[in-house]
């Protein structure tokens, strides 16, 4: 079988959205896990595959491809089979539909949580601030409005936008729980996603992981104050 080599580190929602595709479409991946701590994303041999410096990063023998969206979307056209047409479809509205949700957790979704975690790691915060609960509540809003339309983000079953989105979204649930009163559509999709095999195994120990480092990190610091 052919083996993927994969940058990633479990805490990142990008990487968990492609171990959970990998997941689906039964890829081997060989993981490594660049130490971040030592600059290694900014280590020559890194950047020359990736001038983003980021994770994940995905190697397809000579090929190396970065961002978690153009990684999903590759493997799914070269290697989704049977399963492309329902996870990609190829009708250009419901793909287009698609297209818009994985831009929303491009644009609005993983900034708002980049807002918190960035802040949080340089020491600058020891919890959620008015200003940042504002901007992911802002972004549940948005996403409560696309689940009036589909009982998934983008169709009326599970694609790629709901791997992609669900990754950022569980693990800003991490760092403000999503008010089931307010965004009760919110709080139905991500049960039933996470009742999926792959969100269990690829997405919740690592959503779990980042929430437990963010919540001790708030917490030394204010112990610290």
């Amino acid at each position: 079988m052919k083996t993927f080599i994969l940058h990633k580190h479990n805490a990142s929602p990008p990487a968990r959205a492609v171990m959970m595709l990998g997941d689906i479409l039964g890829l081997k991946f060989e993981f490594l896990e660049p130490k971040l701590l030592e600059g290694e994303l900014s280590k020559p041999e890194y950047s020359a595959k990736n001038p983003m410096k980021t994770i994940p990063l995905l190697e397809d023998g000579d090929f190396a491809l970065a961002d978690s969206h153009a990684i999903v979307m590759y493997l799914i056209s070269k290697y989704g089979a049977d399963k492309r047409e329902r996870l990609y479809p190829n009708d250009h509205q419901e793909r287009a539909r698609l297209h818009q949700l994985l831009f929303f957790d491009t644009g609005i979704l993983f900034p708002s949580m980049r807002a918190v975690t960035i802040p949080t790691f340089l020491g600058q915060c020891s919890g959620i601030t008015d200003e940042q609960k504002t901007q992911i509540e802002n972004a549940y809003g948005m996403l409560e409005g696309y689940l009036q339309k589909s009982s998934y983000v983008a169709a009326n079953h599970l694609t790629l936008a709901d791997i992609c989105v669900g990754a950022t979204a569980t693990t800003l649930h991490e760092l403000l729980p999503v008010d089931a009163d307010r965004f009760p559509k919110i709080v139905e999709w991500m049960n039933r996603i996470n009742t999926e095999e792959f969100f269990k195994t690829q997405n919740a120990p690592g959503c779990a992981q980042l929430g437990e480092i963010i919540r001790m990190t708030w917490e030394k610091r204010r112990l610290n104050k």
